[in-house]
């Protein structure tokens, strides 16, 4: 007799939410044929930085541009968001947040949420490490390093109530005596 699996939605979340200026949206997860385009444009890209000679390069970018034609004439963050793309607009947010949210959910797409979160916390930058900007700014604001202020651990302060005397690197010369 066949095992009963429980419902898909209890483990799939319906998309990322996001807020932008006190509202949020919530990025939807890709269709089938949203998520095939994803997986060949993340293969093709990859082929493409992958090859080694001109010949293979060529005939990687052709397959890109072959692959990258979109339905109808939509953006790929238009494609990605659908009805969210159209409601951002007409919140008026801004392209870059749209943008930025069209390329979050690719990566939620291709590699996962855990991914698209981690890509979203860097600011597109997935090779940013440390603390996202606002833990810099607060950081600033204590006098915390970005080391410090990235494990959560300050510098241990002098307790001895005295300080030391800055070194030269140069050998000391002896003093002559005034006598």
């Amino acid at each position: 007799m066949p095992t009963k699996l429980g419902d898909l939605e209890e483990f799939y979340d319906p998309g990322l939410t996001v807020p932008i200026r006190g509202r949020e949206y919530t990025l939807p997860l890709a269709s089938a044929e949203v998520g095939l385009w994803c997986r060949r444009m993340a293969v093709l890209t990859g082929e493409l930085h992958g090859a080694s000679s001109e010949q293979e390069m060529r005939a990687a970018a052709e397959r890109l541009a072959d692959t990258a034609q979109l339905p109808g004439d939509v953006t790929v963050a238009q494609y990605l968001l659908g009805d969210v793309y159209d409601q951002m607009v007409a919140d008026g947010v801004e392209d870059a947040y749209i943008e930025f949210c069209g390329m979050t959910a690719y990566f939620q797409t291709i590699a996962g949420t855990e991914a698209a979160i981690r890509f979203y916390q860097s600011g597109g930058r997935p090779e940013a490490a440390g603390p996202n900007r606002a833990a810099r700014r607060a950081a600033s604001r204590t006098g915390e390093t970005s080391t410090a202020a990235a494990t959560g651990t300050r510098s241990r302060a002098n307790t001895s109530g005295t300080t030391s005397r800055p070194t030269s690197a140069r050998p000391k010369k002896p003093r002559k005596s005034a006598g």
